[in-house]
């Protein structure tokens, strides 16, 4: 969907999808990262599936967390 909009010939849906989206998405890393595990090593975090690439690559590239999609083994 994002894709689409950005293909658009409308500036602004252009800017909210290249900026906004880019983002929130480095937000919600922000806020995993800084979540306080109580010495624990795994957290669950849910997001809808929109968010997978971006979360997936963010956190893929931080020291000290491993990204596993539910049902992953």
């Amino acid at each position: 969907t994002y894709v689409e909009l950005m293909l658009l010939e409308d500036e602004i849906t252009f800017n909210w999808v290249s900026n906004y989206w880019y983002y929130r998405n480095l937000k919600i890393v922000k806020n995993i990262n800084a979540a306080k595990l109580d010495g624990k090593n795994k957290a669950l975090v849910l997001y809808g599936a929109g968010h997978n690439y971006l979360l997936h690559n963010f956190l893929g590239e931080m020291p000290g967390y491993q990204v596993k999609f539910f049902g992953e083994e």
